[in-house]
């Protein structure tokens, strides 16, 4: 038999919250940020699954959450995972950059005791109701998607999400991964207890720096709860590391690109809930593989030197990557962990960082006629995830910023997914 408790959580910070990314106290919420906690059992398995409408969190905060959730539901820190749906108006969770920098931590993360306690108590009273049958199905989604990494004239250009340069919308959409995929869970009568839904693209078509929003995805899930009013429903990002919407944004009306780009995930979501592929819902099996990360080599010396004198904003990436090259020093060693959650067939791979969308593809390929979803962000340390060509290739945004890994971590990833997916489960 499988179980299935899930709850949803208002996390917005308070109005007024700083934000190190502008520099400035956050104006009053557009709309609402959640966190959505789906905790499974059966005699084969249990796992604790949160989405949280964040842009990133990652290591102390990170770990702290996951304990505390792990302790809340009876489980290990292995049985939780915490996905970051990515959303650029949204916190960025990362204590180590503001200590790094110099600063009170307590000035932008005031607001987390209060939104950890909450989600402990979520955890605890959230009810049990028993899953008697699975339902899946995938869409074609148009116009969203498309690659961020654009060769053209000899170099590799960047396609923001709100690109402006109008050769570089003109070009090709590149590679995607264009299935916007979901599972439902219903109870004994039909009803929908809550459904996942997943895409890869980075999410964000507005990320106007000023107010806390859910952008695209958050309006998307208030028109599927329209549709489908009870239960609960979350948008997890696969794998869009190098994946915008900057092909098709429009590049000054913000609140057109969340309407129409939320109406855009909410069509794929409502087909796919209207005419899914049912079978029973018997247990869920869970399997985890891991290996060490393949960490690149920084300058600790240099990265203080250009961060020097510069605040948050200025200095972002070299904080970022002074704290985690400290927060690895003293968590040695650093592991990389892949989660396969298997119900009764329906496979769900949730893995960390901003992964390239030809991870996904690939891990795709192994099964390619059984039904696979990803989720990637499921732990944010590692930040961008290139493969092999991109990393030795040297252009582009993604291996020059944020980005702290080496090509070894293609053959890692590879060989660890093919592990997991081969197993026969």
């Amino acid at each position: 038999m499988l179980e299935l408790a899930c709850f949803e959580v208002d996390v917005t910070p308070p109005d007024g919250t700083m934000d190190f990314s502008t520099g400035k106290a956050r104006l009053p919420r557009r709309d609402p940020l959640f966190a959505r906690g789906f905790h499974w059992r059966s005699e084969d398995g249990e796992f604790l699954l949160v989405t949280l409408d964040y842009c990133l969190l990652s290591h102390s905060c990170y770990e702290e959450l996951r304990a505390r959730l792990a302790a809340a539901a009876g489980l290990s820190s292995k049985q939780v995972a915490i996905h970051c749906v990515h959303l650029h108006d949204a916190p960025v969770v990362v204590r180590e950059v503001v200590t790094v920098a110099g600063e009170d931590p307590e000035v932008y993360y005031g607001f987390w005791p209060d939104i950890v306690e909450r989600l402990e108590r979520a955890v605890r009273e959230a009810p049990w109701r028993e899953v008697v049958s699975l339902g899946s199905n995938e869409s074609r989604v148009y116009g969203y998607a498309s690659n961020r990494r654009v060769v053209y004239q000899g170099e590799v250009h960047t396609r923001y999400s709100r690109c402006s340069d109008p050769e570089l919308c003109r070009q090709p959409v590149g590679v995607i991964d264009p299935a916007l995929r979901s599972i439902g869970f219903y109870d004994k009568a039909g009803q929908l207890l809550a459904s996942l839904h997943f895409y890869a693209t980075h999410p964000q078509t507005a990320n106007t720096g000023e107010r806390f929003s859910g952008d695209a995805p958050g309006r998307a899930l208030e028109l599927l709860k329209a549709a489908y009013p009870v239960g609960i429903h979350a948008f997890l990002t696969g794998c869009g590391g190098d994946v915008t919407a900057g092909k098709y944004t429009d590049k000054q009306d913000l609140e057109f690109n969340i309407r129409h780009f939320g109406e855009v995930l909410a069509g794929a979501m409502r087909r796919n809930l209207a005419a899914p592929e049912m079978r029973p819902a018997e247990r869920l099996l869970l399997t985890q593989a891991e290996f060490e990360f393949p960490a690149r080599d920084f300058d600790e010396a240099d990265l203080e030197r250009r961060a020097a004198g510069k605040s948050i904003r200025e200095a972002w990436v070299e904080l970022a990557m002074l704290a985690a090259l400290r927060f690895r020093r003293e968590h040695a060693p650093e592991m990389y962990r892949l989660t396969l959650l298997n119900f009764d067939g329906l496979r769900i791979l949730l893995a960390g960082g901003e992964l390239f969308v030809a991870y996904q593809l690939y891990a795709q390929s192994l099964i390619p006629d059984e039904f696979l979803a990803m989720a990637a962000n499921c732990r944010d340390d590692f930040y961008y995830l290139p493969t092999v060509e991109a990393l030795c290739n040297g252009g582009g945004y993604e291996v020059n910023y944020f980005c702290r890994v080496t090509p070894r971590f293609e053959t890692e990833f590879k060989k660890a997914v093919s592990g997991l997916l081969g197993s026969g489960e």
